[in-house]
């Protein structure tokens, strides 16, 4: 018995097993991941891969919000509607900011690559757009056809 014991013990301590083990984000390919799996970033954010509707997989972040993936075009009455028939909500910038320092550009590279439509209305009442640059972050309003994603 101790025989065994201490063998467990110097594979445990070796590093052979190790529990619960989460890869990191850039060590899969995301677009093939299965629902249920997770990943950290490089900034320790965890992300799972969920289930929304049976069309739509989304990713869950340690906060426990689900992040959609992108939804399409539309302008910012459409995207709200949208995500609202899904018992969702545009991201706020505060929502998008924490995800951010998370690594959530990490694991949803379009977030930075194209504009996306946030919640945020202008004291005008023109519609809010949110755009976050690769380079910096850029917070404005505009009114057209942007993309977006859902929040919950």
């Amino acid at each position: 018995m101790k025989k065994h014991l201490f063998a467990f013990a110097l594979i445990v301590c070796s590093g052979l097993v190790q529990a619960n083990h989460i890869p990191t984000c850039l060590d899969l390919n995301l677009y093939q991941m299965e629902v249920g799996q997770s990943c950290l970033t490089e900034k320790d954010g965890a992300f799972t891969r969920v289930k929304v509707t049976e069309e739509l997989e989304a990713w869950k972040d340690e906060q426990g919000l689900l992040w959609s993936d992108w939804m399409g075009k539309a302008n910012h009455y459409v995207a709200m509607d949208e995500c609202a028939l899904l018992g969702m909500h545009l991201p706020s910038k505060s929502e998008y900011k924490l995800a951010v320092e998370h690594g959530l550009k990490q694991i949803d590279f379009d977030f930075y690559k194209r504009p996306f439509w946030g919640t945020e209305i202008h004291d005008g009442g023109s519609m809010a757009h949110v755009h976050h640059s690769s380079i910096r972050g850029q917070y404005g309003f505009r009114r057209g056809h942007f993309s977006y994603r859902c929040v919950k």
